[in-house]
């Protein structure tokens, strides 16, 4: 199967938000992570780390044990405090990444 990667001409505006791995202890936090998705609309997540890179059509943010990345349009953190992370838009894809 022939993997398809997105390539856009817009500009990307990256932005390096809340922590990175240096500022986390890993061992403090639970090996697990809760994901809900509401149709395409809404993702929340339980477990996040901090968001490494985010744009209108791209988020990626650090759990655990990786990174999970969040593709779609219009998309907005809309809320994030206490290792859980909200994100509206119209999401297309969601991958998680070792």
């Amino acid at each position: 199967m022939k993997e398809f990667k997105f390539i856009s001409k817009k500009t990307k505006d990256k932005i390096k938000l809340f922590s990175s791995e240096d500022d986390v202890d890993l061992k403090k936090i639970g090996s697990s992570i809760r994901t809900e998705i509401n149709s395409n609309e809404k993702l929340i997540t339980e477990g996040c780390l901090g968001v490494v890179d985010y744009t209108d059509y791209y988020i990626k943010f650090r759990v655990k044990k990786g990174y999970m990345v969040v593709n779609g349009n219009n998309l907005q953190i809309v809320f994030f405090e206490n290792k859980t992370i909200e994100i509206k838009g119209k999401i297309t894809n969601i991958e998680y990444l070792l």
